[in-house]
């Protein structure tokens, strides 16, 4: 018996052509929810770190049901109002490097490397709990409301992550290499 070429060998001596792998939709979902996880994060920092002493006045005047002018009288210049400056100061850079750490490591996620996932899982966990402690203390609608984005954003992208479909891609298209 002979053998025959078969319609799918190329020329004798050359490999035949891989097919191409398509980047499955779980994978593009958890890169979007990701990236919009940390841009909330990210404006909800925006808000605190830009926000001073006037945001520091409407949440005191919140929690006293007073008018903000008279907060404003009341705490001018006291040590008080430095430490809620301060404490805002320092949650709103927390906002701002976790969810800039998360939207780096979600734009290199685009190859569904194992290292990248994890980097994006750790990064995730780290904006999770920087959200709660903004979304569980005192504050305004405009910092609390991205902060709770941020939280289902992060939630989603750890199980989004690590679907079985984003495992596929990454070993076809490291056996491919």
């Amino acid at each position: 018996m002979t053998s025959q070429p078969t319609a799918s060998a190329g020329p004798v001596g050359q490999a035949a052509a891989t097919p191409a792998v398509r980047r499955p939709g779980t994978l593009l979902a958890a890169i979007g929810i990701a990236v919009a996880a940390a841009i909330a994060t990210i404006v909800s920092g925006i808000v605190m770190v830009t926000g001073g002493e006037d945001l520091a006045i409407d949440i005191v005047a919140t929690i006293a049901d007073e008018d903000a002018a008279s907060v404003r009288d009341a705490m001018a210049g006291s040590a008080l109002m430095g430490e809620a400056v301060d404490t805002l100061n320092a949650r709103g850079i927390m906002a701002l490097v976790t969810g800039a750490a998360l939207l780096l490591f979600a734009l290199f996620m685009g190859r569904a490397a194992v290292w990248s996932r994890v980097l994006v899982t750790i990064s995730a966990a780290l904006l999770l709990f920087v959200d709660l402690v903004i979304l569980g203390d005192e504050g305004t609608k405009l910092m609390q409301m991205p902060a709770a984005l941020g939280i289902l954003g992060a939630i989603a992208t750890f199980v989004l992550v690590w679907l079985p479909p984003n495992n596929r891609y990454a070993r076809q298209l490291k056996a491919n290499r």
